[in-house]
């Protein structure tokens, strides 16, 4: 139940799943339709290696896939808690995945 005490952290908490939502949709279909264009404009990404299109293909699809799933969560509250935390997980690994390759020299910050 939503109160008045409750009421600014329920609208941030969707105004942030909303936007993530949206940002990765985007970004995935982004990947999906124009890889080599992807490659080139998100800055440092051709710093990674080589472009592969399959990678960013498979990229592409995770990311339309979280957003969609943040995007379900803001509709399906019974599964809200699953869907969230599934995006959430591979978001975080992702992260850390970053973090450490920063970390152990593998690419620059």
């Amino acid at each position: 139940m939503i109160t008045k005490k409750t009421r600014v952290p329920v609208v941030v908490l969707w105004i942030m799943a909303a936007l993530n939502s949206l940002f990765l949709i985007g970004n995935g279909l982004f990947m999906l339709v124009a890889p080599l264009d992807w490659y080139h404009f998100v800055p440092g990404v051709t710093h990674t290696g080589p472009f592969n299109q399959h990678f960013v293909l498979d990229i592409g699809l995770i990311q339309a896939f979280l957003g969609v799933l943040l995007g379900m969560g803001m509709f399906l509250p019974a599964s809200r808690l699953e869907l969230w935390a599934a995006a959430t997980s591979w978001l975080t690994a992702h992260a850390i995945l970053h973090i450490w390759e920063v970390a152990v020299g593998i690419c620059s910050p």
